[in-house]
């Protein structure tokens, strides 16, 4: 279905929507060396957009900014991996 539906048809109709890889890679690497960019704060595009200024997500998603989720997250990962 991905490569005879959404590659062929659907990707290129959301093309304008989204970022090119060049800009998706600067925002990976901004986002670990930028010291705009906080450590234990989610950030990505504004609410309802694929692409664009990068904002804290909690301002919309209030679980991203609950310490007992993150720490509940953070065990079960540290639990999975050993």
């Amino acid at each position: 279905m991905l490569n005879n539906f959404m590659m062929p048809i659907v990707f290129p109709l959301i093309g304008g929507m989204v970022h090119k890889l060049e800009v998706g890679a600067k925002r990976f690497v901004d986002g670990i060396s930028d010291e705009r960019y906080k450590s234990g704060i989610f950030y990505a595009s504004k609410q309802g957009k694929l692409s664009g200024e990068m904002v804290d997500q909690s301002t919309f998603y209030t679980d991203l900014k609950n310490t007992k989720f993150q720490d509940n997250a953070d065990e079960a990962i540290h639990r999975f991996i050993k």
